[in-house]
């Protein structure tokens, strides 16, 4: 009989293998219908609930960005933020790198989605979160520094600056699962504008993943060559981003599916 690993029970606890086991004990179900149905369960949960929280997230409150290094917390204006300690890829990095490259993960995407809702830990938040040691924490953003990644915190990150775009700042709301109504209130941006933003760049990344040329896509969208090339730059750093990843090809995944269901509908 199989040894069950660490990683092994803790991948039962998620929600799909929860749903995997509910499925296969309780309709019998073949291995691979069983997986399919527990990807698309996830995927419509993520596209029609709109809760404030997903499965292992928590609210914390964060400097807002723009906030002086030098001004008293108590003084700063705070921000509820969403932080993601979990997620459904932490057990194979566990099981593969170890605890310590996991809680490195576990830092570069809770900094980074604090700073993409308009805030900015500190080196104590983070201490505070994952319930470490402020020499462990500073050693590991070390190391971080080291292999050329750098975490936005307050205190070593000034502003947003020319680094980070309203436009990229909505588009990266829009991947965290934000709907439309609350980015408008978070940049300040009339929905009109969100919408657009969003659409756009919807668009280009699908034609993006089709292959289709530059010249194509400005053609076939009228969007200016400047706007394309701002759109495909965020599709190029969003792909290589884990936190954005799989966000982003589950957007792609349900504009294609939209597209197809409206030539159907079309062709009736």
């Amino acid at each position: 009989m199989k040894t069950r690993t660490f990683a092994d029970r803790q991948s039962e606890k998620t929600i799909i293998g929860l749903l995997s086991a509910h499925l296969s004990k309780n309709y019998r179900l073949p291995p691979k219908a069983v997986e399919t149905l527990c990807n698309d369960s996830v995927l419509l949960q993520s596209l029609f609930d709109n809760k404030p929280r997903t499965e292992g997230q928590i609210i914390y409150y964060a400097t807002k960005i723009g906030e002086s290094p030098a001004k008293h917390l108590k003084n700063c204006q705070m921000v509820p933020v969403r932080l993601s300690l979990m997620s459904p890829k932490d057990i194979e990095v566990r099981k593969k790198k170890g605890t310590r490259e996991l809680t490195l993960e576990i830092m570069k995407r809770i900094t980074k989605e604090s700073h993409a809702q308009g805030a900015l830990l500190t080196l104590e938040d983070i201490c505070n979160i994952l319930h470490i040691g402020v020499a462990t924490a500073k050693r590991y953003k070390k190391i971080l520094e080291e292999r050329g990644e750098f975490l936005p915190l307050r205190g070593t990150y000034t502003d947003m600056g020319p680094g980070i775009s309203h436009k990229e700042r909505i588009i990266s709301l829009f991947l965290l699962g934000y709907p439309e109504t609350k980015i408008t209130k978070q940049t300040h941006h009339d929905l009109s504008c969100v919408e657009r933003y969003i659409r756009d760049f919807i668009r280009v990344t699908t034609m993006l993943e089709a292959n289709y040329k530059e010249s194509a896509i400005i053609r076939l969208t009228g969007l200016s060559k400047k706007t394309v090339l701002s759109y495909t730059g965020l599709y190029k750093k969003y792909a290589q981003d884990s936190l954005y990843e799989d966000p982003l090809k589950r957007t792609i995944e349900l504009y294609k599916l939209r597209r197809e269901l409206g030539k159907k509908r079309g062709s009736q």
